[in-house]
């Protein structure tokens, strides 16, 4: 975007155990983020080993969609420098208590994540439509990229 004006640069990090945490976290199935004893373990590792405080991975959107966050690899920020519009918005910070955004927890400390989430739709009409314009999507990829011709 044009404006605001924003330039952000960062360091980021990952101790041994995280690079070991990242290995097998990015690996394991979409599925294990369905049952709720699998969720509340992560969130056990991200209090406890990662330090992040009190996280929930699936909560109510306030739009009233449930949603599943999936971190699939974690880093640590180690230095970052950030300006609006030319004005610093101040150096990291680690908290005593999760700041939120619409009631949903976020980590204490400076962190850096790459994954996935999942929201359900629970609007019938906006999920036929959302369907509609995927499917429509998927055909026109496979009528514009034909597959190769054998020789």
């Amino acid at each position: 975007m044009d404006e605001p004006h924003l330039v952000w640069t960062m360091t980021i990090f990952a101790p041994l155990f995280l690079k070991g945490f990242n290995a097998v976290s990015s690996k394991l199935p979409l599925w294990t983020w369905k049952p709720s004893l699998l969720r509340r373990g992560r969130e056990w590792l991200a209090k406890r080993v990662l330090g992040m405080g009190e996280l929930q991975f699936s909560f109510t959107m306030p739009s009233g969609q449930d949603t599943v966050i999936m971190p699939e690899e974690v880093f640590f920020i180690d230095d970052s420098d950030a300006k609006l519009n030319g004005r610093s918005l101040g150096d990291l910070v680690r908290l005593k208590t999760n700041p939120t955004i619409g009631g949903v927890p976020l980590p204490t400390r400076p962190t850096f994540v790459l994954g996935q989430a999942h929201m359900e739709t629970t609007n019938s009409e906006e999920y036929r439509r959302t369907r509609e314009q995927a499917q429509r999507s998927v055909a026109s990829a496979s009528t514009t990229n034909p597959s190769p011709e054998n020789d």
